[in-house]
């Protein structure tokens, strides 16, 4: 069942705003207002939101099935906007199971600190991260998405 509308679209909306008209319509199943309030996320260029505005939808979104589309986005976002160490992006890319941020930024990132100085307490924090099971099902998988 798809529900069309033809009023405008509502304006000023925040970004946790459009994200609650997001769930809703996922929800409900109301394909239109759920295409408007993802337009809405992506287009609004009026706004600028912050990495704590992005990451807490990431954090709504990120292991929810229906939920692939903003998750892409706040994944992007996230990633432009944060600034975390490369622990931190490694550990949040497996806590969140963000190939991106462990493996693509985060290794990336060890792999020029060790050219310019690394630090021998992050090779052994870096294996300490990688010998632990999954966060969430105890696997012996770095790479688990349970």
């Amino acid at each position: 069942m798809s529900f069309t509308f033809s009023l405008p679209p509502p304006t000023g909306y925040t970004l946790h705003q459009w994200f609650a008209v997001l769930k809703l319509a996922t929800a409900w199943e109301f394909s239109d207002i759920r295409t408007l309030a993802m337009k809405s996320m992506i287009l609004d260029k009026t706004r600028v939101y912050g990495i704590g505005q992005w990451f807490g939808i990431f954090e709504s979104c990120w292991n929810l099935d229906d939920y692939t589309e903003p998750r892409e986005l706040a994944i992007t976002r996230v990633s432009s906007l944060q600034k975390w160490s490369a622990m931190q992006k490694i550990n949040n890319g497996r806590w969140y199971c963000v190939r991106q941020w462990a493996s693509t930024e985060g290794l990336k990132d060890l792999a020029e600190a060790e050219c310019s100085g690394f630090q021998t307490m992050d090779l052994l924090s870096l294996r300490e991260v990688i010998s632990k099971p999954c966060p969430h099902c105890e696997s012996g998988d770095f790479w688990c998405s349970y």
